[in-house]
């Protein structure tokens, strides 16, 4: 048995679509009934994993970049960030007027105090999450927390003093959009993978992660054999044992086929 970690964006589902390729679907089942456990290891927090991934019939879920891990339709490791000092982070990055939306479980939170609301990005995200934000201003719900959130239109110059006003609890993701994804540090895409794999008492090297894009540095560089999508990033791909063809050019199944995981 290996276990075989799946990022979503870029990975599973195409940036272009929101639907995971069949190549994609057909393969990862195949490997599954070939006995390797199938887990999705994304950024994104639990409320918003699509519907779409459930096709490849995943064992678990590691989200948030490992800040919950669900296992077999058990949470069986969840974190947030403490109420005050989500209450602290959100009153800073509204003094520096930056855009940004709050993820946590079950929900986005959405600053409307703040003057960046009205970004574009983040207006567009708040009629997009109609169904699953909430609203936070002067004041904040009883049970308010999250546990990472986005920041957008980020100027190069001003990475450095979001890091440095985010203190070491947090860590910050570039992207070259300009957005930052910002983290819990105690936590990553690897850290979730470790964990599976002692709690099912395997190794790293029997680990195998696909992924794409910055957020999945961890998770590659922690995995015992990482496979970069024909499409990842060329930092990401000098990080990877095999490069595979374009998530459009069914580069799961391809790179499923040649770590011989389909049983085949």
């Amino acid at each position: 048995m290996k276990l075989l970690f799946f990022d979503i964006d870029g990975t599973l589902l195409p940036d272009s679509a929101h639907a995971v390729p069949q190549s994609a679907i057909d393969a990862i089942i195949k490997a599954k009934q070939a006995g390797h456990q199938i887990f999705i290891n994304t950024g994104r927090t639990r409320v918003f994993v699509p519907e779409a991934v459930k096709q490849v019939q995943p064992d678990g879920y590691l989200c948030a970049c490992g800040a919950s891990i669900y296992l077999h339709g058990e949470t069986v490791f969840h974190n947030t960030v403490p109420r005050q000092r989500a209450i602290e982070v959100v009153k800073k990055l509204r003094a520096m007027q930056l855009a940004c939306c709050f993820e946590a479980e079950h929900t986005f939170y959405f600053d409307r105090c703040n003057t960046a609301f009205m970004h574009q990005k983040v207006q567009q995200l708040y009629a997009f999450l109609t169904p699953y934000r909430t609203d936070v201003g002067e004041t904040f719900p009883e049970n308010f927390t999250f546990q990472k959130f986005m920041v957008y239109n980020v100027e190069k110059q001003q990475i450095e003093d979001v890091r440095t006003m985010l203190g070491d609890d947090f860590h910050a993701i570039a992207y070259e959009n300009g957005a930052l994804e910002v983290v819990q540090s105690s936590f990553s895409k690897g850290s979730a993978m470790q964990w599976i794999a002692k709690n099912l008492r395997m190794t790293i090297n029997d680990c195998y992660a696909f992924g794409d894009s910055e957020n999945d540095f961890e998770m590659l560089s922690t995995a015992g054999h990482a496979v970069a999508m024909g499409n990842a990033t060329p930092q990401i791909k000098a990080l990877c044992e095999f490069v595979t063809t374009s998530i459009l050019e069914d580069g799961i199944a391809n790179a499923l086929a040649h770590y011989q995981l389909c049983g085949e």
